[in-house]
């Protein structure tokens, strides 16, 4: 799913994110992170297409809701390996300090409204 969606000119980076939770979500990195809602929304409908794409190959459980998207920010931009590429790893076992970058808007993602 990953491989698809990065394929997007506009994406510079993604994970898959939600271990445990009942719906994935995507957490995304933009040369230029939407600054605000409406913002967001129309990056999320620029790339919907290539999102749309990636879930038909993906089962239901896996499949990702416009509203199960979380876009990175200038100030917290996705940790890298030494080869440039972005890993679940390094957010979620990394020091608490760092984590909490992206720990924070993943828990509000499926907190309940």
């Amino acid at each position: 799913m990953e491989g698809v969606i990065k394929t997007h000119p506009l994406i510079a980076a993604v994970l898959v994110v939600g271990s445990g939770q009942p719906q994935s979500s995507l957490l995304i990195e933009t040369a230029s992170p939407p600054q605000n809602k409406l913002e967001e929304e129309k990056l999320i409908g620029e790339i919907w297409p290539v999102v749309r794409d990636a879930n038909k190959q993906c089962p239901s459980y896996g499949r990702i809701y416009r509203n199960m998207i979380i876009f990175t920010s200038v100030d917290k931009p996705m940790l890298k390996t030494s080869k440039g590429l972005s890993s679940a790893s390094l957010h979620w076992n990394c020091t608490p300090k760092s984590s909490i970058v992206f720990t924070s808007p993943v828990r509000i993602i499926y907190r309940p409204p």
